[in-house]
């Protein structure tokens, strides 16, 4: 049985070894996220670690952080004889206004801090002011991160 003084002098110190553990991930590009509050008797038995010996008193989750991309397309689309700007933020999303895209982009730069990058995409034939529109909305949500390029066709 574990020593009730050593073990507490134990579990003190272990954030010294937690610090530099997450200091060399940081170092080498990954992302961390300590722990506690976990149901260590499972977590010992999960990874096969006797607990009369040991105790497990943090767990550090380690990986990449995934950038997210967002994708804006400014499109000429034809709805009877007039063209129209259709902004679309995604493959797979619905046209938006621009009042939505603000909206979207101010919940996606929200949901993913640091990490979002937006590619704006006009056709040839897209307004000039519909790409500065999504470049400002980019601007004023606080997104760094964007490209404004010409699509081919």
């Amino acid at each position: 049985v574990i020593n009730s003084d050593l073990s507490g002098w134990s579990v003190k110190n272990t954030i010294f070894a937690a610090q530099t553990f997450i200091l060399a991930a940081a170092a080498h590009g990954l992302s961390t996220a300590p722990m506690e509050g976990f149901d260590e008797r499972r977590l010992c038995y999960a990874l096969n670690i006797p607990m009369k010996r040991y105790s497990i008193p943090m767990v550090i989750c380690t990986g990449y952080t995934a950038d997210v991309i967002t994708e804006i397309e400014v499109n000429k689309l034809k709805q009877g004889n007039q063209l129209e700007d259709a902004t679309s933020i995604g493959p797979m999303s619905s046209l938006v206004l621009a009042e939505e895209l603000e909206h979207v982009m101010r919940q996606s730069a929200a949901n993913n801090p640091l990490t979002q990058t937006v590619v704006i995409r006009a056709d040839r034939q897209a307004n000039w002011q519909s790409v500065a529109t999504a470049i400002n909305v980019c601007k004023k949500v606080g997104i760094a991160n964007y490209t404004a390029m010409m699509a081919d066709e």
